[in-house]
This record gives C-alpha cells, sequence and structure tokens, in this order.
C-alpha cells in the first residue's frame, strides 16, 4: 500500500487497520525493572488492535520465544509499558515487538538493544561517625521497585569493600538480606578518606552498585556569614543575635561531609546562648546574647570533646564572646 492509499483509508476503519500492520513500532526500548523484571516501552500506533511481543538471547536468532499479546489502548499514540516478570537474572535479551490487526500481523519487526537483568543500586546509602578511632557505620535500603520475592538469605545478600585514599578496593564484610548496615570496626586515621562500595548480589549476579565517602576532619573552622574564620566576636546590646558557621575540614581543604555534626560547650550560659543545626556542609550556629560579659564556646567534633580541652591534637575551636 503506497503513500496515497494509506491517506485515503482515514475514512475506511477496516482498510486502515489492514495497512496499519505494515507500520513499525518507534521508540522501542527495554530497560531493567528491577531484579527479574525488566520494563518495555513504546510509541501506540493508531488503528491497531495489539502487539506481538518476544524475546531472544541473541539478536540474530531464527528463533524467538514469545513473551505477551499486548492489547492495544484504544486508538492512543501515546507510550505503552508492558513488565516482562519472567526474567532470568544475569542474562542478557533481545525484545522485539510489531503490531497486529485483526486482519493481519505486522510485516516488520522493532528490536531494542540488549538489556542484562541484574539487581538495582542500594538507596540512601550513608556512613556516619561511630567510633573515635574506627571506620563509618554504614546504612542503606533496598530500591522501593524491587519484589520482596527475590530477597531471601540464601539467594540475595550485599558485597561492602572499601578503598583508602583512592588505593585498590579491598573485601571488608557479605551481608545477608535483610541486614542493610554494617559497622566498619577497621582503624581509621584522621585525614584518610576511605570510600565504601555496597553491591547487590542475587545468586551470584553483581548488581549496580552504591558508593559513599567517610573521613575524620583534621581541623575545625568557626566562620563569621562571610565565610571569613574568626576567634573572636562582640555583640552589642542583650537579646541580639550573631550567626556563625562552623566547618569541619580533612586536610585543611576538603570539607567532611559525615562529621558536620559539631559539639560545642558554653561556659557562661549568663552572658549567651547557643543554638545548632546542621545544614548541607556546614554546622550552622545561633548565639544569642542573654547578658553582659565574657563567655568561651569551645566547639569540638563528635568524639574527640571528651578529650581533655588543649590537649596536642584534640579537634576543637574555642571562640571568645563580648556582650557590651
Amino acid at each position: 500500500a503506497d503513500a496515497t492509499y494509506n491517506a485515503a483509508l482515514t475514512n475506511d476503519p477496516v482498510g486502515a487497520m489492514a495497512s496499519a500492520a505494515y507500520e513499525s513500532v518507534k521508540n522501542f526500548t527495554a530497560k531493567p525493572y528491577s531484579t527479574g523484571r525488566n520494563i518495555l516501552s513504546w510509541k501506540q500506533i493508531k488503528n491497531i488492535t495489539g502487539y506481538d511481543i518476544e524475546r531472544s538471547t541473541s539478536k540474530t536468532s531464527t528463533s524467538w520465544d514469545k513473551v505477551a499479546k499486548v492489547e492495544s489502548t484504544g486508538n492512543s499514540t501515546g507510550t505503552k509499558t508492558y513488565y516482562d516478570t519472567k526474567v532470568e537474572v544475569g542474562v542478557g535479551y533481545y525484545y522485539r515487538i510489531r503490531p497486529t490487526t485483526a486482519k493481519s500481523e505486522g510485516l516488520t519487526w522493532a528490536t531494542s538493544a540488549k538489556v542484562i537483568n541484574k539487581p538495582l543500586m542500594p538507596k540512601e546509602v550513608k556512613a556516619s561517625f561511630k567510633n573515635a578511632s574506627e571506620g563509618a557505620n554504614l546504612t542503606w535500603k533496598r530500591d522501593s521497585k524491587e519484589s520482596s520475592s527475590y530477597f531471601t538469605t540464601s539467594q540475595f545478600w550485599y558485597e561492602i569493600k572499601y578503598s583508602d585514599d583512592g588505593g585498590s578496593w579491598k573485601e571488608l564484610a557479605s551481608e545477608d538480606y535483610p541486614t542493610t548496615s554494617y559497622r566498619d570496626t577497621r582503624k581509621l586515621k584522621r585525614g584518610v578518606v576511605r570510600k565504601y562500595k555496597i553491591t547487590p548480589v542475587y545468586n551470584g549476579v553483581a548488581g549496580v552498585s552504591a558508593e559513599v565517602s567517610y573521613s575524620k576532619p583534621t581541623e575545625i573552622a568557626v566562620c563569621n556569614k562571610d565565610d571569613k574564620e574568626i576567634s573572636s566576636i562582640t555583640i552589642t546590646g542583650t537579646g541580639e543575635t550573631a550567626n556563625l558557621k562552623v566547618y569541619s575540614y580533612v586536610n585543611s581543604s576538603q570539607k567532611s561531609s559525615t562529621l558536620k555534626t559539631i559539639n560545642f560547650s558554653n561556659d557562661n550560659g549568663k552572658v549567651v546562648d547557643v543554638k545548632t543545626n546542621v545544614d548541607n556542609d556546614c554546622c550552622n550556629v545561633t548565639i544569642k546574647s542573654v547578658g553582659k560579659g565574657t563567655a568561651y564556646v569551645t566547639f569540638s567534633t563528635p568524639g574527640y570533646n571528651t578529650y581533655t580541652v588543649g590537649k596536642t591534637g584534640d579537634l576543637y575551636k574555642k571562640i571568645k564572646i563580648t556582650v557590651k
């Protein structure tokens, strides 16, 4: 049927259905959706009744396995999706699709790129402070799209590796599901950046890894609202406030993203009141004057504030606050 003939069929639904099968499906894609499930999507064609979907492990195969016959959505040209739930994890598949009508089957197949199903990347991976001399406390969550039927202790686990200062990856631990946390008790010196890699594994098939970095700061900086480091401030009048930022740094330049919480001690609560809250890369501090006089506020990173203030190497910073 040439273009002139097809155009003439717009007022002939039966003829249109017959000619529509000669069209090829557009925008056909196949992607992993979750462990054991692939998602297929394509742009629908008008005047057809459905689609044949097949798959094979070889793009040039002469024998494709039937996956499904999917009905069309009315006369829509919008996007259609289908979930293949009988997928072998770790196996690469090619999918192909053709339109069908009550009168005929499509002559042209649209073929997807190869898709290999594997476990999804863990979500909300965090490395937090647990001990002053050890590595991080790791926590993560499985992707909500994952089907619980695949998450059994015997078949699903997480492999955890670590790397210090960009070195080679080393095995750290293996945790069976449903465990989604791990405490690293290996020693970690201040200033060393330890990177963790968490990989989900199903029946020996490794999924998409998630990485997170952890480091202990080597210094603290107390800054004013313009990010200039200070050692003292003066507040005029009671009831007034001064806003400060406290940063923890690794090796003078890299802000520590894992130890943002800052502890503080206030030696004179009759002069100032101190409040803190954590932002993206620092600890915001609000100092409010409640009386006149002098106070010293000492900021320190968690785990180090129990040391004697003034001891060589302690991570603390003391500032003088004068209220006039």
